[in-house]
């Protein structure tokens, strides 16, 4: 009997792959999203004094959280990606093959949520727009079939929770 992670990923997935619409719909959220906030964030940090602040604190905290918290919980967690676990889901988006076995937690909503944490901080409408982005990222991934829900939920606490630190932080030793 498969998971109940296994079997949502196992529905989506399926359906991506039967529907031309919903297919490149999620591979364009799962795969190239992410460059449009990233060029996003990179205007909102040249349109003002105010905005260049957040954005440093919005991209230091993403990138701790990625690079250097998801990193970490690495050494202890070893959990295969679903289309390795499952032959059935066929992966819409390719995988470096040495990042098989790195599904929990997913990347992208570690990094996307951390952003989205810290904007929001600063500027709900932004911060609503970039959270539902990073939620239709992490959607999209689960979909081309390179994450599970729950790798998704792990990231968006991940990254919430060490963008909040890094806005104590910002705040405690603002210069």
């Amino acid at each position: 009997m498969q998971s109940i992670d296994l079997e949502f990923v196992n529905q989506l997935n399926s359906y991506a792959n039967s529907s031309t619409i919903f297919k490149y719909t999620t591979i364009f959220f799962a795969e190239y999203l992410q460059y449009i906030l990233t060029l996003l964030v990179a205007y909102l940090a040249f349109s003002s004094q105010k905005w260049l602040k957040v954005s440093i604190i919005a991209v230091i905290s993403a990138v701790v959280a990625r690079w250097g918290v998801k990193q970490l919980l690495l050494l202890f967690i070893h959990r295969a990606r679903p289309f390795v676990i499952n032959p059935n889901i066929h992966p819409l988006i390719s995988s470096p093959v040495s990042e098989n076995y790195q599904s929990f937690p997913s990347g992208h909503a570690v990094f996307f949520f951390a952003l989205a944490t810290v904007i929001y901080s600063n500027d709900k409408r932004w911060g609503v727009f970039f959270f539902v982005s990073a939620m239709l990222m992490g959607i999209a991934r689960v979909a081309v079939g390179v994450h599970y829900p729950i790798d998704i939920i792990g990231g968006i606490l991940l990254g919430v929770v060490t963008a909040v630190g890094a806005l104590f932080l910002s705040k405690r030793y603002d210069a």
